[in-house]
């Protein structure tokens, strides 16, 4: 059986929240501040539960026991008739699964639609930790404004929709922010170059996320914003997460430039809402992984999707076909299936693709060579002959 919790229940399931590697989403839905949901096999004798944040960062949290196969078969019901059908009017694209002991890693999979795994770290800052002196190396120019009340109405700043359009991502109004929340931002005469903002906060504890404007990068910014709110979260004595993918670099290196303590890195799985999207994904991350076979098998799953008018998030809205397309133009050539090859590279640059430097270095489509169709595909402007 499976039940959904009122939410002046959500604090049912805080006993099983505690064996999460990271747990500050789900206290934060379970406090009410950021919107979610959590279903239970028993609200009397909770031993298993299911806990959506589902705010634009969309989080499943798995908590309890994973041997209970009767919860476990009414969450796959529920992800497939409720969760689905919600998240697609709600518009959200993308969601990362939580889940507290390895005993979720094999059930999952079979809940939650072809989702991949990867790695996510979490750094942790205390009150008591030192901050970085930062205030004599904010660069020339620049100014370190409080993100509050008065910066958020005014019309008098360039980039106010990256601060405005994070604050959506996760909080439920610009207003819940100015309540619960805090931030800092870098700011040059009336531009906004960079920013810190607090995320999924709960009592004594807050995340924060960081972003700056490609052109200011590398200028030490997000690690002066991220400073002035590591301020602020040890004068109000809150517990500080900051979390990255472990892949992510620029993440990595501030987090290591704010001399915060990395606790632990830990497994996760990710994967997208809409099943186009999930398809390109997945073939991506073979592509990555050299699993050309099963990386085939998801570009043409993915790509019959759009023979057939299926829109996609990667696909339509961000342009990334022809990456795509190169991508499975390779997997093929791989497998030796030269025919593939061949239309799938016609395709690549129907959509866009234009670094004929990079295809006449790449050895993998040697296969196309020997074939008649390099030229065919780019001999009107005799790029690729020898």
């Amino acid at each position: 059986m499976i039940y959904e919790l009122e939410r002046r229940e959500f604090k049912k399931v805080l006993p099983l929240v505690s064996d999460l590697h990271y747990d500050l989403a789900a206290r934060s839905v379970i406090c009410g501040i950021t919107p979610g949901r959590i279903w239970v096999d028993d609200p009397e004798n909770i031993k298993t539960s299911l806990l959506w944040e589902h705010s634009q960062n969309s989080e499943f949290h798995f908590l309890g026991k994973a041997d209970n196969d009767r919860f476990n078969q009414s969450l796959e019901k529920l992800f497939k008739e409720e969760i689905y059908p919600e998240a697609a009017k709600k518009a959200l694209k993308a969601y990362i699964v939580q889940y507290c002991t390895d005993d979720w890693k094999e059930a999952i999979p079979e809940m939650v639609s072809h989702p991949m795994n990867d790695f996510r770290r979490l750094y942790m800052f205390r009150s008591r930790d030192p901050i970085p002196d930062w205030k004599d190396k904010v660069p020339s120019g620049f100014r370190i404004v409080e993100v509050d009340e008065e910066l958020l109405s005014s019309t008098d700043y360039e980039n106010l929709s990256g601060i405005t359009d994070q604050i959506g991502m996760v909080w439920r109004s610009t207003d819940e922010f100015l309540g619960y929340g805090f931030g800092f931002c870098a700011v040059a005469d009336n531009e906004i170059a960079s920013w810190c903002l607090a995320e999924y906060v709960s009592p004594g504890r807050s995340g924060l996320g960081v972003e700056t404007i490609e052109k200011y990068r590398k200028k030490g910014l997000a690690t002066a914003v991220s400073s002035a709110c590591l301020e602020y979260c040890a004068s109000n004595k809150l517990l500080t997460y900051w979390i990255c993918w472990q892949d992510n670099t620029a993440s990595v290196a501030t987090a290591k430039k704010l001399r915060l303590p990395m606790d632990t890195e830990y497994p996760i799985y990710y994967g997208w809402f809409g099943e186009f999207d999930n398809a390109l994904s997945n073939a991506s991350l073979r592509f990555e992984q050299e699993d050309h076979r099963s990386a085939s098998a998801w570009f043409e799953k993915a790509f019959k999707m759009a023979e057939k008018g299926k829109k996609s998030y990667l696909y339509h809205e961000l342009k990334l076909a022809n990456r795509y397309y190169y991508s499975a133009a390779i997997a093929a050539a791989v497998l030796e299936d030269k025919e593939s090859a061949a239309r799938y590279l016609h395709l690549a640059f129907e959509h866009g693709f234009t670094d004929l430097d990079k295809l006449k270095k790449e050895k993998r489509l040697k296969i196309l060579h020997e074939d008649d169709v390099w030229k065919r595909i780019h001999g009107r402007k005799g790029m690729l002959n020898d």
